[in-house]
């Protein structure tokens, strides 16, 4: 498990310059699979502040289906559990 990003999601009228470094930090996150020919999954874990925070499962190469299985599995635990960080609540995307 890793952080998706590095903090919640930048608001659309981030000026270009932080966005530019929000950028920079989420790729030291995102690259490690693509780099390792490994798989990952981000799923939709709560919200700070009104904005999502995702958490990314990363698996060894070829564990594609076994990482979506575990996804699914954690998702539907999530959904069952009431969470005390954030806003206290899964906010599940489509």
């Amino acid at each position: 498990m890793l952080p998706s990003a590095p903090g919640p999601a930048p608001r659309c009228n981030t000026p270009a310059e932080e966005l530019d470094d929000w950028r920079r930090r989420i790729l030291s996150l995102t690259s490690i699979a693509s780099l390792c020919g490994a798989p990952q999954v981000t799923l939709p874990f709560t919200s700070v502040a009104g904005l999502p925070v995702g958490l990314g499962f990363m698996g060894p190469p070829g564990s594609d289906e076994r990482l979506l299985e575990l996804a699914v599995q954690v998702m539907q635990l999530l959904q069952a559990t009431p969470l005390a960080h954030g806003q206290g609540q899964v906010t599940q995307q489509s």
